[in-house]
């Protein structure tokens, strides 16, 4: 087993150093000044409730780390394996963890996660992801802190993006604890005195990448469904007058690099999700053939934009000159039927899965634009674009040859996305007849997911 210092040099290694406005993350030594001798503490015990399948070489790391928090009189790791064919459950079983295991096909978020509950025996639980480390042996010791001190039902932190972390998922990251206003400052949760999307989403925000809750309270709600769980609880919460508390003075370390194929499948079942949660979700009825021909002609411009428009680009350059050109490419797109297929297939920056999909939107589909382009992809698209945009400008003072590469992977990251949810918002808002039109179309983007 990994020593202290060896587990606090590893970790330190994992978060993101980039060059400009951002600097290294600060990893916490030993107790971080913080009184871990408190009744309270000493006398609670935890236990850590993960869903697992093939955790990887880090998952060793993981469990290292949560053995060795401070201030507990008992500390459980309850793993619930859907069906691992790597070390994961012997490494589990190695450092004393309780192991429930279950059929890959029996999985879902909720299910896996209310059976590792009901087989933990500690006073709280604390939900947690395979990938996702503590950042100080007293990391959990601050989540009941925070729990206990403000009087809350359950607390969630933000997160640290690992040393690797894309462009994408980084600008992903700071735009929504930006939505839910935890960037750079802790927030307490409760019911809103208006109700509706954006109130709930902010104030229910419960993340099951680091969730402490008590575990008497967590069974008499569990989880429900087989996505955004712990948004679902969070708002149950409130709604029936608990707080909450998300943390940003308090961070996990996680992040996932994923190809464009896995934006366009999570951005659907997002659309399809948020506009189950949320009957004010703001979301319009689109026209499915105009959506499907919607795609390819913004693909167009994005292949412009990126193969083209952005090569002629001077590096070094300042986030200001690079962000006005950018939105101007957006706005002078050209009036012209699109390339072949083939600059589907042979572009460098998506994966052979998503090419192929958007293959096949080029063949069934006719893409001039005889009366001026008519969709909504393009204006999501210089939304979403405007964001990474601002926090590039938050992050960097200026751009190299590698940063300007990472934008032109992560604006088609971006295409994706927002591709599969507008295709979400389609088929949610669609009457069956539209329905039926995309029924090929959502098997394949729910599948797996």
């Amino acid at each position: 087993m990994a020593s202290c210092r060896q587990i606090k040099q590893k970790v330190g290694s994992i978060f993101r150093s980039v060059p400009g406005k951002l600097s290294s993350a600060r990893v916490i030594n030993d107790t971080g000044g913080l009184q871990v001798n408190s009744r309270t503490a000493q006398d609670a015990s935890i236990s850590v409730a993960i869903p697992v399948k093939n955790a990887g070489h880090d998952f060793r790391l993981l469990l290292s780390l949560l053995k060795a928090q401070k201030g507990f009189k008992k500390l459980e790791i309850v793993i619930v394996d859907s069906g691992s064919s790597d070390r994961s459950v012997g490494t589990a079983e190695e450092f004393g963890a309780k192991v429930i295991k279950i059929l890959p096909q029996e999985f879902s978020h909720s299910y896996a996660r209310n059976l590792a509950a009901e087989h933990a025996t500690g006073d709280y639980i604390l939900f947690t992801v395979q990938d996702a480390l503590p950042p100080s042996d007293v990391w959990l010791y601050e989540l009941f802190s925070a729990l206990k001190n403000k009087n809350v039902a359950a607390v969630s932190c933000a997160e640290y993006p690992r040393e690797n972390a894309d462009l994408f998922y980084r600008a992903c990251c700071w735009g929504h604890y930006r939505f839910l206003e935890v960037d750079g400052r802790d927030r307490i949760l409760s019911k809103p005195d208006t109700e509706n999307y954006f109130t709930l989403r902010k104030n229910g925000a419960l993340s099951d990448l680091a969730c402490l809750i008590p575990r008497d309270l967590f069974l008499k709600y569990g989880f429900r469904g087989n996505f955004a769980e712990d948004l679902d609880l969070g708002m149950r919460l409130i709604k029936n007058g608990f707080k909450l508390a998300f943390l940003s003075s308090t961070k996990i370390i996680h992040s996932h690099n994923r190809p464009a194929y896995y934006h366009l499948k999570r951005g659907y079942v997002d659309a399809l999700l948020l506009s189950e949660l949320f009957p004010d979700f703001p979301i319009l009825a689109i026209e499915p053939g105009r959506l499907l021909r919607d795609i390819p002609i913004v693909h167009r411009v994005m292949h412009s934009i990126v193969h083209e428009q952005l090569k002629q680009i001077a590096v070094p350059s300042s986030i200001a000159d690079i962000s006005s050109k950018v939105i101007d490419l957006y706005r002078g797109f050209p009036e012209a039927s699109p390339p072949s297929t083939s600059v589907v297939a042979r572009n460098g920056y998506v994966d052979v899965e998503f090419s192929a999909f958007v293959e096949s939107l080029y063949d069934h589909h006719s893409l001039r634009w005889n009366s001026g382009y008519d969709g909504i992809l393009l204006g999501a698209m210089q939304g979403v674009t405007k964001m990474i945009l601002d926090y590039m400008d938050n992050a960097y003072e200026m751009i190299d040859d590698t940063v300007l590469e990472e934008l032109e992977s992560c604006l088609y990251k971006a295409f994706a996305l927002q591709s599969g949810f507008q295709l979400g918002s389609c088929y949610f808002k669609g009457s069956a007849g539209t329905k039926k039109q995309l029924e090929k179309i959502n098997r394949e983007l729910t599948e797996g997911i």
